[in-house]
């Protein structure tokens, strides 16, 4: 036998706010929040409900992108965390194609973010038109995977891990919004 739940009156009232904060009434909702304050609250109801949770994958699916989705051509519109942040380096050309199409060589040292930032800011100063056409790297040298201590070691292979959970990620995402099956899925 079910045991019987008992509401109380502030119960009832914050469920009905909850209730019309989750419809989109916002005149509801401020209504009863307002009775709900006057009652003298004991329960331990949130200060400020979480209205940043995404409840669908439209947040991360770039193809469900809100900025294409604005009709007003002359407005700006600003997604939050489409902007790369200061710590977001990414590789040079040549380990970045070798990312996206999976294949070698993709050291382990390079996802040490000292070295990404070295390598990247040596070759926007001496790359050439030609550079790494015929498939050879010559860009900055990266360190021996076998010179690394333990503590290096994991940092890189645990950004490793990251690097290709975000790609994997993204692939499946844009694979799934067409209808075709990633690679990467499964």
């Amino acid at each position: 036998m079910a045991a019987q739940v008992v509401k109380t009156l502030q119960q009832e009232v914050w469920d009905k706010a909850t209730e019309a904060f989750e419809k989109g009434d916002k005149n509801g909702a401020d209504f009863f929040l307002k009775i709900y304050g006057q009652m003298g609250s004991t329960l331990n109801a949130p200060d400020k409900p979480d209205i940043l949770r995404a409840s669908s994958s439209n947040a991360v699916n770039p193809a469900l992108n809100i900025a294409k989705q604005s009709n007003n051509k002359m407005s700006i519109v600003f997604i939050k965390g489409s902007l790369p942040k200061h710590f977001d380096v990414r590789f040079t050309p040549y380990f970045d194609r070798n990312i996206q199409e999976f294949r070698g060589p993709i050291p382990l040292t390079i996802f040490d973010k000292n070295w990404q930032r070295d390598a990247i800011q040596w070759y926007t100063n001496r790359r050439s038109k030609g550079d790494e056409k015929d498939g050879n790297y010559i860009g900055y040298k990266y360190p021996n995977e076998w010179s690394q201590l333990f503590s290096k070691w994991t940092t890189n292979h645990w950004n490793f891990y990251i690097t290709f959970r975000d790609f994997e990620a993204e692939c499946f995402l844009i694979s799934s919004g067409n209808g075709v099956r990633s690679d990467f899925s499964g």
